[in-house]
């Protein structure tokens, strides 16, 4: 049988303790986006379905919420959105890797679908000031534009065109398809992606396509010649089709400010 019980807070007031069958904690299915308030306060919430933001109230002293990944390994991506006014503070350990908040306001934290296992999970306990903090997790779970230290790279075999976004930051993108665009989103610091030509020889064009407000700029060492990206706006890289060896690659980060450095490079890459 459900039951309330009311218990006194700190203030003599009385509230609500959520149903749980007298079994321990209350545990609530979520199938859709969901704006977290004070009654999911000590509840476990479980979430089997893809692409779910969890939205967190702004801090209050006390809130506890835990979050359960209950869908299949690599099914299910969770997002988890602070006030904006908030910051998530902390560490954790993953499989031996310490994983650390920014504690910058506004980040969401992410359990990034390709790498979720059934069962990951974070607990976040409000301040009650300035945000949350991570009391426990388990899993891969990634702040938003940065990706966590010591983790394996994410790999994505690319067979169209794409469009990337912030939440594509750190992949290996591997192209074997001939003439394959990918549009970069406008620049954000510290976003950074990999593109890797894994077609045949002299078969692959790769064009990589910077905001209009931005460029790309660095400079790439090839047979002991140097090429400069001179930064200007608009003006795509692109790994030209004749002279492509597989293999052949370059690695571009976000300065958040101009557009998108190259931070690392093989092959020829020419521009626009």
């Amino acid at each position: 049988m459900k039951w309330f019980s009311k218990v006194m807070d700190g203030t003599g007031k009385a509230f609500s303790r959520p149903a749980n069958d007298g079994l321990g904690k209350a545990t609530e299915v979520v199938t859709v986006d969901t704006t977290l308030d004070a009654e999911h306060s000590g509840k476990v919430i479980m979430i089997a379905t893809d692409g779910k933001t969890f939205t967190l109230p702004a801090t209050e002293a006390g809130l506890i919420y835990e979050i359960i990944n209950a869908g299949a390994d690599g099914a299910v991506g969770i997002t988890i959105s602070p006030n904006t006014n908030d910051a998530i503070y902390g560490s954790y350990s993953n499989a031996g890797v310490l994983i650390s908040a920014t504690g910058t306001d506004d980040k969401n934290f992410v359990n990034t679908k390709a790498t979720a296992k059934k069962g990951d999970k974070i607990v976040l306990v409000a301040d009650g000031s300035t945000g949350w903090y991570i009391e426990s997790a388990v899993g891969i779970w990634t702040e938003e534009s940065q990706v966590a230290s010591g983790v394996l790279d994410e790999v994505e075999i690319v067979t169209d065109d794409r469009v990337l976004t912030q939440a594509d930051s750190g992949k290996v993108f591997m192209i074997a398809t001939d003439a394959k665009t990918f549009t970069l989103p406008a620049t954000v610091a510290g976003v950074k992606y990999t593109f890797v030509n894994i077609g045949a020889d002299g078969n692959n064009i790769i064009t990589i396509s910077p905001a209009a407000a931005d460029g790309i700029f660095g400079t790439l060492t090839l047979a002991a010649s140097v090429v400069q990206m001179a930064g200007t706006a608009d003006t795509d890289l692109i790994n030209t089709k004749a002279t492509a060896l597989k293999g052949d690659s370059v690695t571009l980060i976000g300065d958040g400010v101009d557009g998108w450095a190259i931070v690392a490079s093989t092959g020829i890459w020419a521009s626009e």
